[in-house]
């Protein structure tokens, strides 16, 4: 699915990923950061990314590129960094 990406928040405020735009449509692997602000995706079909997004704003602010399908995302135990696995 490409087209329109966002995070927002249901009805009973929790937050939901609507994907498209820089993501293909498998997103494998999804994690919040310990604080809930953030969000970090990886893709496994081109063009693969790992994104992280900002829960609040809906939108992705910062967009790590693989060669490879991305299969893993972890934040550090601080939210600080972003570990991503990939076979390239």
């Amino acid at each position: 699915m490409r087209g329109r990406s966002s995070v927002s928040r249901s009805r009973a405020e929790l937050p939901h990923l609507v994907v498209g735009g820089e993501h293909g449509s498998r997103i494998t692997h999804v994690t919040f950061s310990r604080d809930g602000k953030r969000l970090a995706t990886g893709d496994w079909e081109a063009p693969f990314a790992a994104q992280i997004w900002d829960v609040e704003a809906g939108k992705v602010v910062h967009t790590l590129t693989h060669k490879r399908p991305v299969e893993a995302v972890s934040f550090s135990p601080d939210g600080e960094k972003l570990a991503t696995a990939s076979w390239d």
